[in-house]
């Protein structure tokens, strides 16, 4: 019985860490002359507090601009991904940008 429990354990161990390598994903170039803009948002729910982030690099992979912004509310995980997304779109445009990815 303990050889069965041990295998179980370790074919359990095994797809986590399956599941583990399949969830890295790497940043990929966009196509010359494009930018692609990152966004991010973080909560702090025990103390009503959410962050939205973005940032943007070009086809080379180099830094362009970024922002962060805090807001005092308590968003699901959707609105506050959604703010951050918004934020973005409103900065591209502030700096003039027409060709942008956004993940």
């Amino acid at each position: 019985m303990w050889q069965q429990w041990f295998d179980a354990k370790q074919m359990q161990f095994n797809n986590q860490q399956s599941r583990r390598t399949h969830n890295i994903t790497t940043w990929t170039k966009p196509r010359g002359g494009w930018i692609k803009c990152n966004v991010d948002a973080s909560f702090f729910h025990n103390r009503g507090i959410t962050t939205v982030a973005c940032c943007f690099r070009n086809s080379n992979g180099e830094f362009q601009h970024a922002q962060t912004r805090q807001y005092n509310m308590k968003l699901s995980t959707l609105e506050g991904e959604g703010l951050a997304l918004f934020d973005a779109v409103q900065l591209a445009i502030q700096h003039g940008r027409d060709c942008v990815i956004f993940e």
